[in-house]
């Protein structure tokens, strides 16, 4: 079974277009695990007969945890496009969290602020290894941005813990954000 495939497939049901595969999101993300499965039958002659097991399969082959199984439902850990779906838990986050991104964007974010860009929510990594990973996905000159979240917790910015290695925030100023910059430097405060 091609496990990124079908993770691929999950994502685009559970984040961004559950319409398409016949599902309805409850106010946080989840969808009961049958619904998911009778869906992705229809998509791909290969995944008739999914179980809990082949999804667990092609979680185990993500370095992030973009899934999340509880009981009988399962849900996108974060991500979402999806008005009113936050599946993360509101709470105070760490000091730091990072952003990875373009040198274009960067300059972009120098002058409005960090924005959700179609998506629900900002979304944060606890470390700045994976914001550079997600930064290489969209181009090779990247910006990590540091994020003093809790500075930005403590002034009423709203912050939503997904999983170990991913955050979810709103808009964030430009005053919450420092750049280390790889290969390009000047619009945002050194770190």
């Amino acid at each position: 079974m091609n496990y990124s495939k079908l993770s691929h497939t999950i994502s685009q049901a559970l984040r961004h277009t559950p319409q398409d595969y016949g599902l309805c999101l409850d106010s946080l993300g989840f969808v009961p695990c049958e619904e998911l499965f009778a869906a992705l039958a229809k998509c791909n002659d290969e995944w008739k007969n999914l179980s809990v097991e082949d999804i667990e399969a092609a979680m185990a082959c993500s370095t992030k945890r973009r899934f999340e199984i509880v009981g009988d439902k399962i849900r996108a850990t974060y991500g979402h496009s999806v008005p009113g779906v936050c599946a993360g838990e509101l709470m105070e986050p760490p000091e730091v969290l990072y952003h990875g991104t373009t040198t274009e964007a960067a300059a972009i974010i120098a002058v409005e602020g960090l924005k959700p860009m179609g998506r629900n929510y900002v979304h944060l990594s606890v470390d700045p290894d994976v914001a550079q990973m997600v930064a290489k996905r969209h181009g090779p000159q990247t910006v990590i941005l540091k994020v003093k979240a809790k500075e930005a917790f403590l002034s009423g910015i709203h912050f939503w813990f997904c999983n170990d290695t991913t955050w979810n925030a709103e808009y964030l100023p430009t005053t919450f954000l420092n750049a280390r910059i790889h290969g390009f430097l000047g619009i945002f405060a050194a770190i």
